[in-house]
Formats: structure tokens, C-alpha cells, sequence
């Protein structure tokens, strides 16, 4: 199945399930180099047979200005030019790491996404941010750059371990906070095996993420207004990633109860549905407790991007499915933070 999308003038185009030599058709005379995460290799190494490709570790820690270095040095030994095409397999570090690169290799060249991971199905392949980290601070150095086209192919998900199933959860229930009570009631009939076992359910759990994220960043692609909401539940689990170790989508439900909190406190977010958020956290074996020290504000999340000369606009909730911007001092955030026991 094929579908297309625009975005700030540019069209993005949707495959899903299509056999992976697609790509073949899509570059036509492109010479295309796979930026390829390496235990993705690893599982599926005859599908990169005698294609240009270069192999970029696993983790966060691959987001690093030495990576970046290493990949264009690989691109010059490939002889890559302005008309080469950039595919990165993977999920969203590797996602990250290839929209930088070709906005910046060579002042752009185009590129697509084959996202393996739940997480970047339902996320981070989506909507065209990239960046890599700099320091403490994470994607703090990146560009507004689209993918020409997202290759959406769901058998690597049969591979894909539990434990990232789950991270990919993290996501897919802060889209159930931002966008309607149906699709947060429907997540509570199902579990992560009914999911695993079923196609066409996780067919239309990804294409409802991916329509909501969609319909934010085509309203706001440069986001300065409505594509903030899409950071709930991400300040502060941006913080507790970096300072924890732990994994993204992980981090984000934690953020999420942290801002569920927070929401309590300056928007009258009724506790009850704190309460039903934390036990769908459960229900997709997702952490609810952490021991967050409020020293990490100063040092992290003074320098997140949404932050301004009087604040942080950090997303809070009226209720569940009405997300709500607001500007919030670091001191009171603090304060806020420090009292707030998840």
C-alpha cells in the first residue's frame, strides 16, 4: 500500500509492507548508500548484499559529532555526490543520524527512512526533526529536514525484542493523551502480546500515530505553535533519559506522570485520570516509579528548545485528549518538580 503526504511543499511518500526492493524503483538512477544500525546488520545482512552501506552502532551514544565525522568520511570513500540517495534502516538514532547528515553532506542531498522499531513507526521517523546530541543536552544541534519517502515494513517488528516493544508504548500512549478518549479507552482492551500476534491491529495502532503526528506537523512543520504538543511527557523525560541511562520511550512515561502532576497543580488535571494514565503505563510494562533528582533542571533542562527568556513551555493536560502550552520559569518548575512523588 502506497500514500503520500505534504509538508512545508515537499511530498513524503508512505509504503507499507511493500517488498524492500522498492528502493530500487524509488533511487531509479541514484546511487543509494544504506546507513544501516548495526544489530539491525546483524538479523539482516543479505538484504545489504553488495549495496553500499555504512554501519553505525547502537544506542544513543551514536548521536555524537565523532559518528558524523566517521559517516562522511565513508560517504567520500563511495564517491557520494548531490544526486546520491541516503536510506537509513533502523530506528530513531539511525533516523536522526541520516536526515543530519544529508541536510549537511554536500549543503543536502535526499534521503528516506526504513524505521524497524516500533518507536520509529509510530514517532520518531515522522515529521521530518532530526539532530544529534551535544553534550548533556540531546538533539540540541539538528535540522527541519524531510525524508523523500518512509518504507514502513512491518516484518521487522517479528524480531524486534520485547523490551523495544515496550519502549515503543511510551509514544503510542502520549498520542492517547494528546489525541482522543476513544483511542486511549481502546488501548486498555489490548495488551503488548495481542499486538505482537496481530497485523492488522498493529497496522491500525501505527497509522493512527502517524495520522495524528501528521496532521500536527503539516498545521505547524517549524514548530513554533501546535507541534509543541507533541512534546508531552518529553522535558523532563528527556532529563531522566540522559541522567538514568534508560531507554527513550521509557523515559517519556515517566515524563508523562511527572507533567500529569504538573497538570494537577496549574490546569486542575483530575487526578482520577493521573491515576488511569499510570495503570495504562502498567498495563504496557512501562516504569512509573524513578527517583528524579531536581539538580538535573539546571543542567538539562534550562537548555531544552522550547525554552525562552521567561520560561519552558512545558505541554500539560485539561483532560484527557485537550493538551494545553504553557510558559513555565525554571524556578517554578523546580518547585513543582521537587514536590510532585510519582
Amino acid at each position: 500500500m502506497q500514500y503520500c503526504e505534504s509538508f512545508d511543499g515537499k511530498q513524503v511518500n508512505y509504503y507499507i509492507n511493500e517488498p524492500f526492493k522498492l528502493i530500487s524503483s524509488i533511487a531509479k538512477e541514484q546511487q543509494v548508500i544504506y546507513l544501516i544500525d548495526a544489530c539491525v546488520y546483524e538479523q539482516h545482512a543479505s538484504l545489504f548484499e553488495n549495496h553500499p552501506h555504512i554501519l553505525i552502532p547502537s544506542g544513543e551514544n551514536s548521536k555524537c559529532w565523532d559518528i558524523i565525522h566517521s559517516i562522511i568520511e565513508q560517504l567520500l570513500q563511495f564517491n557520494a555526490n548531490r544526486q546520491s540517495l541516503l536510506v537509513g534502516v533502523g530506528g530513531g538514532v539511525v533516523g536522526d543520524i541520516t536526515g543530519f547528515v544529508a541536510a549537511i553532506y554536500m549543503r543536502g542531498i535526499e534521503f528516506g527512512l526504513v524505521p524497524t522499531t516500533l518507536l520509529s513507526m509510530v514517532d520518531a521517523s515522522i515529521g521530518g526533526k532530526n539532530g544529534i546530541n551535544f553534550g548533556e543536552q540531546k538533539n540540541l544541534v539538528g535540522t527541519f529536514n524531510l525524508p523523500s519517502f518512509i518504507l514502513m515494513d512491518y516484518s521487522f517488528l517479528n524480531s524486534l525484542p520485547l523490551d523495544e516493544f515496550k519502549n515503543g508504548f511510551g509514544e503510542i500512549i502520549k498520542y492517547a493523551c494528546l489525541s482522543d478518549v476513544r483511542f486511549f479507552d481502546m488501548l486498555f482492551m489490548h495488551t503488548i502480546e495481542d499486538y505482537q500476534k496481530d497485523i492488522h491491529k498493529i497496522d491500525a495502532l501505527i497509522q493512527h500515530c502517524v495520522s495524528t503526528k501528521n496532521k500536527m506537523v503539516m498545521a505547524d512543520f517549524k514548530e513554533s505553535h501546535v507541534r509543541k504538543l507533541l512534546n508531552f511527557g518529553h522535558t523532563i523525560g528527556h532529563a531522566i533519559e540522559k541522567a538514568h541511562s534508560i531507554p527513550h520511550g521509557q523515559a517519556v512515561g515517566l515524563g508523562i506522570l511527572y507533567a500529569c502532576k504538573l497538570s494537577e497543580v496549574l490546569r486542575k488535571f483530575d487526578p482520577a485520570n493521573t491515576l488511569k494514565i499510570k495503570n495504562l503505563l502498567q498495563q504496557y510494562q512501562l516504569p512509573t516509579h524513578i527517583d528524579f533528582s531536581n539538580t538535573l533542571i539546571d543542567s538539562i533542562v534550562r537548555h531544552d528548545k522550547k525554552s525562552n527568556a521567561v520560561g519552558i513551555d512545558f505541554i500539560l493536560l485539561d483532560a484527557i485528549g485537550k493538551p494545553h502550552i504553557q510558559n513555565i520559569s525554571i524556578d517554578q518548575l523546580k518547585k513543582l518538580i521537587a514536590a510532585s512523588t510519582l
